[in-house]
């Protein structure tokens, strides 16, 4: 004789669930703590979101300069 349990995980997310739940939420907070802010590089003049965590900064506090450029000129750092 088997004896066969039936779980009900209808109301109660599984542990990878609760873990692409939270994760989604953590993305969401980042991107409302930085709105979109798109610029347009002064070297390739590409299009580019000022606010995401990567190298593109403004050159001299004047001149946006995307990722790309920012690590291809790197050497020219200030």
């Amino acid at each position: 004789m088997l004896k066969i349990n039936i779980k009900d995980s209808s109301n109660e997310p599984n542990k990878q669930e609760k873990e692409n739940t939270t994760g989604q939420l953590e993305i969401e907070e980042k991107s409302k703590s930085k709105p979109e802010k798109i610029e347009t590089c002064y070297f390739c003049l590409q299009k580019f979101d000022m606010n995401k965590d990567d190298l593109s900064h403004y050159k001299y506090g004047k001149f946006p300069m995307c990722d790309y450029c920012s690590q291809f000129y790197g050497f020219y750092d200030e």
